[in-house]
């Protein structure tokens, strides 16, 4: 998959399957990351992402 946007859809999909939330995606997200996508996800500045819709967009 090259899209992050259809990645997203599909661990977005994944996690509501099993009855969980935006706060679960946004808390397991980094273990399903790929090395290069974590460390932009750690390297973002603080609160520089508000809301599991403001990821996705």
């Amino acid at each position: 998959m090259t899209d992050p946007r259809d990645w997203l859809h599909v661990y977005a999909t994944a996690i509501r399957a099993l009855d969980s939330d935006s706060f679960v995606m946004a808390n397991y997200l980094h273990v399903c990351l790929a090395p290069v996508a974590r460390t932009w996800l750690t390297n973002l500045p603080n609160n520089s992402i508000s809301s599991w819709a403001e990821l996705c967009r």
